[in-house]
């Protein structure tokens, strides 16, 4: 059998995964190492399955709730509120199908979600009738992330190779109670279905690489490495690239840094102490700037550290792990969100602060 087969079929969180991480999608699919649910992917399945059971069960509330009852008390709470949003997103919505489970071949003519042909599948969440010969597709996200549209624009085509006609595809922003609606045409159309041709066709590459140089294929899916590695549930089995021979280059990378450390520093010090900004290129521009900075409450650095601790627990179980690494970039929106006894650990404060911006985005302020 030829291993690049292991990764059919495909799906959108397969591609997806492969953009976010080669190696992790090395490691998943083709090794078939499974990946151990976090909280965040369990209440994004029982949210999912109890708002399916409300619609398939004409509004039965007590038989949809069941499906979270399985979740410990901090996740059930935040799943209920998922919950209670889609419930309302879903008044009045006129609902043709929910969960309906599709798959195409490699031509994107439809087949069954099971069958051996099947190159490309997926379960799209709901179906909406609009009452004019036009349907909708929504997905339902519980997590803080934007979506990607591609996924649902995908999602349209087994309706629209059946004779239906979409007239847009988005999604239902659980955690926010946003929508997102993206029109469908013949472009947007054309443009998701080359999107998995090729995202394929790179990973059909790699394998092809490898056989010619007669390595082994998990090189040619190198990690995508950054601050997430460590959380990554792939950790421990991710074998991260080799550095060898470039002692000199490294040398004089880091005496290139240290030496544009301590220009950017003394024009920082001018800035800062004369309010007047310095062209750093003639596109940017390092000038003086008010910035909102979240401050972690705490007497001293062991409280500040335990309750850092609690914030980053609670983003991890409500679907906010990518804001982890708690800085000034933590959305107030997101701490709003936050049971008083975890939001009051984090207080915002208006800090000037010296950045490097755009000369158009410096001009704007100035006006």
């Amino acid at each position: 059998m030829e291993l690049w087969r292991k990764a059919l079929p495909l799906s959108y969180s397969r591609l997806n995964l492969f953009l976010r991480c080669p190696r992790k999608f090395y490691l998943r699919y083709i090794e078939g190492i499974e990946e151990p649910p976090t909280p965040a992917m369990q209440i994004g399945k029982s949210v999912h399955e109890a708002l399916d059971t409300l619609i398939k069960n004409r509004g039965d509330m007590l038989k949809a709730l069941e499906k979270l009852d399985t979740l410990p008390k901090q996740d059930y709470t935040t799943a209920k509120r998922r919950f209670n949003t889609g419930v309302r997103m879903l008044q009045g919505l006129p609902v043709a199908a929910s969960e309906l489970k599709f798959g195409m071949d490699n031509k994107f003519n439809k087949v069954d979600f099971e069958s051996s042909d099947c190159f490309f599948r997926g379960v799209i969440d709901l179906v909406i009738n609009n009452g004019d010969g036009s349907y909708s597709v929504r997905d339902w996200k519980t997590g803080w992330s934007d979506p990607d549209p591609r996924q649902v624009i995908a999602y349209s085509l087994p309706l629209i190779r059946g004779g239906l006609k979409v007239n847009d595809a988005g999604f239902f922003l659980l955690a926010t109670g946003g929508m997102y609606s993206y029109p469908i045409d013949d472009l947007e159309v054309n443009h998701a279905l080359n999107f998995i041709k090729k995202t394929w066709q790179s990973i059909k590459d790699r394998f092809e690489e490898a056989e010619r140089e007669g390595v082994d294929p998990i090189e040619k899916f190198q990690p995508n490495v950054s601050g997430g590695c460590s959380y990554c549930s792939f950790h421990e089995r991710c074998k991260l690239p080799e550095v060898e021979g470039i002692e000199d280059e490294i040398r004089n990378a880091q005496i290139e840094k240290e030496k544009a450390k301590e220009v950017f520093d003394r024009a920082r010090g001018i800035v800062k102490e004369t309010g007047q900004p310095i062209f750093v290129t003639d596109e940017t521009v390092m000038a003086l700037s008010e910035e909102l900075k979240l401050k972690i409450a705490g007497r001293g650095e062991e409280e500040k550290n335990r309750n850092k601790a609690l914030i980053a627990q609670w983003l991890i179980e409500n679907n906010g792990a990518e804001f982890i690494n708690i800085s000034s970039t933590l959305p107030p929106a997101i701490v709003a969100m936050m049971p008083p006894e975890i939001g009051d650990l984090c207080k915002y404060k208006n800090t000037p602060s010296v950045k490097v911006i755009s000369a158009n985005e410096f001009i704007k302020q100035e006006v």
